[in-house]
């Protein structure tokens, strides 16, 4: 019976896990460094929240830091909602979604993290390399 309620327990809290993470080792080429160089720098890395965001609040605290507190919405033209940049020797990046909390950690080795939408559920993708919006 013990076995059976850890089981459940097990099974609950997989579930209300909102966001799942992935992680993507591609290393950047010349013409990427170029554009990491121009846009962000050396001492910054960047967060984009792509895809699915309509009217959502979001706050993003970088070690305990507010960097971002609005409402936004995905240009449908990019497929980007919006990027924003945290000191690239960050510990934690915390991320309230309409109260949905994300806790993102492993951050020096990743200049970019992107946050996808999709219904209620989140991906978070840590990348080396940057994704080339329209």
């Amino acid at each position: 019976m013990k076995k059976l309620y850890l089981l459940l327990i097990i099974v609950f809290l997989s579930a209300c896990k909102n966001y799942e993470v992935v992680y993507s080792d591609k290393v950047p080429n010349e013409r990427d460094l170029n554009i990491i160089s121009f846009t962000i720098g050396e001492n910054k890395n960047l967060l984009t929240f792509v895809k699915d965001f309509f009217e959502d609040e979001v706050l993003v605290l970088s070690d305990n830091l507010l960097l971002f507190n609005e409402v936004i919405t995905t240009d449908e033209n990019l497929d980007a909602a919006r990027g924003i940049e945290f000191p690239k020797d960050a510990k934690e990046i915390q991320i309230k979604i309409n109260n949905k909390t994300i806790i993102l950690e492993n951050l020096n080795d990743y200049r970019f993290i992107y946050v996808y939408k999709n219904g209620k559920k989140y991906s978070i993708q840590y990348m080396k390399k940057p994704i080339l919006f329209n």
